[in-house]
């Protein structure tokens, strides 16, 4: 098994274990531990923080594309899996402190979609 495709499993399956644990938190209907501007606060770290995702995917992509060596693009594809993960898992934190998922699942399909974008199948050259 290749160590890029062992690495976007561990990855993958500690966003979604992260967030089965929110889910059946939230159901047992705990008290939000946010208020509502500390909820609007999060809402613009998010933005930044997919706008950031968004750049840097590209950069990083351009980087990927220009290594020579498969080590590089190895390297640049773990930069963008971690990437990806920081979305999901922000995603995560704000369903805990908000109660509602509207930044984990747009998270969760950023990563996959970097899976595509730095696949795990690499050649020389």
């Amino acid at each position: 098994m290749s160590p890029l495709l062992l690495i976007r499993v561990a990855l993958l399956s500690g966003v979604l274990l992260f967030g089965a644990v929110v889910f059946f938190m939230r159901r047992s209907g705990d008290p939000l531990p946010t208020v509502p501007a500390q909820a609007e606060s999060l809402a613009w770290i998010g933005r930044g923080l997919w706008m950031v995702a968004s750049i840097g995917t590209f950069l990083l992509w351009r980087a990927r594309q220009q290594a020579e060596s498969v080590a590089k693009k190895q390297q640049w594809s773990i930069i963008g899996y971690a990437m990806g993960e920081s979305v999901a898992l922000f995603g995560g934190v704000v369903w805990y402190l908000t109660g509602t998922p509207v930044w984990y699942v747009p998270g969760v399909l950023f990563l996959a979609a970097l899976f595509f974008v730095f696949p795990a199948r690499l050649t020389d050259g």
